[in-house]
């Protein structure tokens, strides 16, 4: 009968490339396993044509001809699938570099055969037309017994086996390798998916290092740009951190986790950084979202586990920045977070990590006060003060015309994070030159100003600029009590109540400001119209 032509699907790589790749006859036998064992050829030998033209010129067969004879074809398939058959044992043989990658994974996290094997299966299926064709279009609608029934046949292997390398304390899953999800029926490609495609790449092609199989999703951390002293406002917390963190690491104490949290640009992920430096081991973080927007929640935490898996019992610090990607992923009252849907997997893990992790997150509110009491030490890190603001500055602002009574001016604004006082100052540096230098304190107050109002605080009023003269001095206050007195009792004890009254213009609120600067603390400056309303 006339041959009805199946059209090919666009994206799809050339037949070339796949019989180069070494698995062409790996790939052939599944597929033949498939048809003639789990009643999938009626899906590819139709009546009149062929499921996939392109599949049947990858088998071997005559798609040109004119005239369709469907028992021919199944004919000859089974001749085919006879001959794969016999020379099973050279279709499933590694090359080189896969025995070299499997050997690898073997050793890091103590890989079966059965598990390298439905690795390798996996890797291909992820990344080979026909066999991602094959359990996608052919194998759907499965239960996840029929699942692991559908793999038993496939790579000829126990189910009972399969099945438990596939459960949640097989290695491939534990390890953050493999992902399983099972929602009611599916197929292979949905119900299993491994951490990334070019795992799988990177797997099936060259011979690889540890690193090189999670370069996607983890990164080496990069060098601090700050330093302790940079700190110095939590000098304390830092010690006690460093010695922690050492004590941890020489004993490869299990379940270390650190919580910092804090608003965004101040040095979080630089205080992570630098511990790592101070402490003498190699940082690896987490990659965030920010070039992926899939990458976020379950993967990320499958990224995590890996780097567990793969450097435990070495001198390694995690770093997981954007924590609110597992522990507030969507977290409301009818939805629930990643950790909140794995609570006993999330709370496993931060019990049982073998490389002592240092997690970040803006703000943490939203979080499970279960998950919270798990964390070894949870140190909040502020904006410093606004001594160490203007330090920041002058460091920052070097080369430009600012003088000291402007850099004292920004420093009061509370809000002016380090990260922001950096990147306005490296703006500034590139655009205000030659004639235009003088202008760097007006641009600057300009880029400070569109951060804060973005960040929804308020921006460096003109009247803030001035500050206090240099030549204020108590003395000239006419108090009737002994301001310097005063001042030094507030200094040594911080807790205090203090009611000034007097005529207009006689320096009320410049000696707050005074005592503000001396404490080095953050002035809050409101009057009763903005405590009280026309009701109170």
């Amino acid at each position: 009968m006339p041959r009805l032509r199946h059209r090919v699907p666009r994206k799809v790589r050339s037949l070339s490339l796949i019989k180069s790749s070494g698995y062409e006859s790996l790939i052939k036998l599944i597929a033949c396993r498939a048809m003639f064992k789990l009643g999938c050829l009626p899906m590819f030998v139709k009546d009149g044509h062929l499921g996939d033209d392109l599949m049947g010129e990858f088998l071997g067969l005559d798609t040109q001809e004119d005239e369709f004879n469907r028992l021919a074809v199944i004919q000859t398939l089974r001749c085919k699938y006879e001959a794969l058959e016999k020379q099973s044992a050279t279709a499933w043989k590694k090359s080189k570099a896969l025995e070299h990658n499997l050997n690898i994974l073997k050793e890091l996290i103590g890989l079966s055969e059965l598990e390298c094997k439905l690795l390798v299966f996996l890797s291909l299926m992820t990344t080979d037309y026909f066999l991602h064709h094959v359990c996608d279009r052919w194998l759907d609608e499965l239960s996840w017994r029929g699942i692991v029934t559908s793999l038993s046949v496939l790579l000829d292997e126990d189910p009972r086996k399969i099945n438990d390398a596939l459960g949640k304390r097989g290695r491939l899953i534990a390890s953050g390798l493999l992902e399983k999800e099972i929602h009611g029926r599916s197929d292979i490609t949905r119900s299993l998916k491994l951490i990334s495609d070019e795992f799988a790449d990177c797997l099936l092609s060259a011979k690889c290092k540890p690193e090189d199989f999670l370069e996607d999703k983890v990164a080496h951390g990069h060098v601090p740009s700050l330093r302790l002293a940079d700190y110095c406002h939590i000098e304390e917390e830092c010690t006690v951190l460093n010695r922690y963190l050492q004590v941890a690491i020489k004993k490869r104490q299990k379940g270390v986790n650190i919580l910092v949290y804090g608003e965004p640009g101040t040095g979080k992920t630089e205080l992570a950084r630098l511990m790592a430096k101070e402490v003498g081991v190699n940082l690896y973080e987490v990659k965030t979202g920010e070039n992926d927007l899939g990458f976020v929640g379950g993967d990320r935490l499958n990224a995590y586990k890996a780097i567990q898996s793969f450097f435990a019992g070495k001198p390694v610090l995690v770093l997981f920045d954007e924590m609110q990607d597992v522990f507030d992923d969507g977290a409301s009252f009818f939805h629930k977070s990643t950790a909140q849907l794995q609570k006993a997997e999330i709370n496993r893990l931060l019990e049982t990590n073998p490389l002592p992790t240092i997690w970040l997150s803006n703000n943490v509110s939203m979080m499970d006060n279960a998950f919270l009491r798990r964390f070894d030490m949870v140190l909040k890190l502020g904006v410093p003060p606004a001594k160490r603001r203007a330090e920041i500055l002058r460091e920052a602002g070097k080369g430009l015309p600012l003088d000291e009574e402007t850099i004292q001016a920004f420093s009061r604004h509370e809000r002016l994070s380090p990260a922001i006082m950096n990147r306005a100052s490296t703006v500034v540096k590139s655009i205000c030159t030659g004639e235009h230098k003088q202008q760097a304190p007006e641009v600057l107050t300009l880029l400070f100003n569109q951060t804060l109002k973005a960040q929804g605080f308020s921006p460096i009023a003109k009247k803030a600029m001035a500050g206090l003269p240099a030549y204020y001095d108590l003395a000239y206050l006419n108090a009737d009590t002994d301001l310097a007195a005063l001042v030094e009792g507030v200094q040594r004890n911080p807790s205090a109540r203090i009611c000034l009254y007097g005529p207009p213009g006689t320096g009320k609120t410049a000696f707050a400001q005074n005592l503000a600067e001396r404490l080095d603390k953050p002035m809050h400056s409101k009057k009763m119209s903005d405590l009280l309303s026309m009701y109170v």
